[in-house]
């Protein structure tokens, strides 16, 4: 996008804020641990807290804000490991909370139409490739050390950022923004079928979603890959386990080691070169807990109740791709379970699964609820993990390259909030 139509946006979003779409000067509010376990927020009428105003403000803002690549002044390297650590030992809740923030967040279209456009993630077998590409990436950021400059995740996360740098180009430009913003998965020859889930979806969520926060509209257009898309991206890595412990697998986690995991995105996110205003994970464990639930009241939920065919194509595409590696996945069993996680209400959803989607929810849901009672488990099923994917690796790395993948070595970026 040129700098006219980029400060045209700035202004017209600041319209909004003016006209009271967002209220300001409200205090942010601690939520409840009965709240925290249902997963909403106290009052979803309430305006926006001062800290989602603030993300906002990014809304325009360029994704990379110039941070250099030594530590700030505020990383705790204690606790920054402590989220290193947290991410090891429950890889298997963090990769599956990923999948299911996916199946949640590709609603958002402002992430989803740029993904439809480069068309490298509309059929199962590319999203496999480009979605194990990205856990790729996640797994050298939690086991190297990003922050010095000789080790390959620094190097790694680096390029992730330049590659962020070179897509906002692109997509922003004069001569492709509007080609992005309306782009359909028809166009990549992906017709909508008979009887589609996404009506269903809208029918249950309709009364449950609200109207949302007006993020863009056609006369407000979105600025890809911006401040407030890296931060939705930090959400997507690690909100679902933040927001929702046990319903994650994560329950037996301490408040020390959730603690810990914010910092990590918190110093992720500064390497990925997002200010520290808008950065997610700034904040208490309590005050980062209450704005994954915001953002899942005002922003996720609206955008799921709005699903349409574009969503489940996309969503369809990934889930099917992955369950090649985590075999209970499906869509139906997925929806469901984010629906469980974030407590909606989806009869007319439930009563159109089939029955192994039934069976693959069904059994998420005894899977995860092991890991609570016996949480030794989680440890030997993310060392499973581990090793399921580097037969993958082993496996298809060849057969990949020969079909058009990437290099030998070479990842795919990690993008706003998914991977393009």
């Amino acid at each position: 996008m040129n700098g006219v139509k980029s400060s045209v946006a700035v202004n017209q979003h600041s319209c909004h804020v003016r006209n009271g779409s967002i209220t300001e000067g409200r205090q942010k509010e601690v939520i409840s641990p009965e709240d925290i376990n249902r997963g909403i927020l106290p009052d979803t009428t309430a305006p926006v807290s001062s800290r989602m105003q603030e993300l906002l403000e990014g809304l325009n803002e360029p994704g990379d804000c110039g941070n250099p690549i030594e530590p700030p002044s505020w990383l705790d390297r204690q606790l920054f490991n402590r989220g290193r650590d947290f991410y090891h030992r429950y890889l298997f809740c963090m990769s599956f909370s990923e999948v299911l923030a996916l199946v949640f967040m590709l609603s958002m279209m402002r992430a989803l139409r740029p993904l439809m456009y480069t068309g490298r993630s509309d059929s199962p077998r590319k999203a496999l490739r480009r979605y194990f590409s990205t856990f790729q990436h996640v797994t050298a950021w939690h086991e190297g050390d990003v922050w010095d400059p000789a080790d390959r995740a620094h190097k790694d996360l680096l390029s992730v950022r330049a590659i962020h740098n070179r897509l906002s180009g692109v997509f922003n430009s004069s001569k492709e923004h509007d080609r992005v913003w309306n782009t359909k998965i028809q166009d990549k020859g992906h017709e909508e079928p008979a009887c589609p889930f996404y009506h269903t979806i809208r029918e249950d969520l309709k009364d449950q979603a609200g109207d949302g926060l007006p993020l863009e509209g056609p006369d407000n257009p979105p600025f890809f890959i911006s401040q407030w898309d890296m931060s939705l991206t930090q959400y997507q890595f690690m909100g679902l386990v933040v927001a929702h412990p046990h319903k994650m697998g994560a329950g037996a986690a301490t408040d020390e080691d959730l603690e810990g995991l914010v910092h990590f995105w918190r110093g992720l996110g500064w390497l990925l070169g997002v200010d520290d205003k808008y950065n997610f994970c700034r904040g208490s464990l309590a005050e980062v807990r209450s704005l994954c639930l915001e953002v899942e009241r005002l922003v996720g939920i609206p955008a799921l109740a709005k699903a349409d065919w574009n969503y489940e194509h996309m969503t369809l595409s990934l889930v099917t791709g992955l369950s090649h590696l985590m075999h209970t996945l499906s869509f139906e069993a997925g929806f469901r379970y984010v629906a469980y996680t974030l407590d909606l209400d989806i009869p007319n959803f439930i009563s159109r699964m089939s029955m192994q989607g039934t069976i693959k929810y069904w059994l998420m849901r005894f899977a995860i609820g092991l890991l609570y009672y016996f949480p030794g488990l989680v440890i030997r099923l993310s060392r499973m993990l581990r090793v399921a994917t580097a037969v993958f690796q082993k496996r298809y790395a060849n057969g990949m390259n020969e079909r058009g993948g990437s290099k030998t070595g070479e990842l795919y970026p990690v993008t706003t909030p998914f991977t393009y």
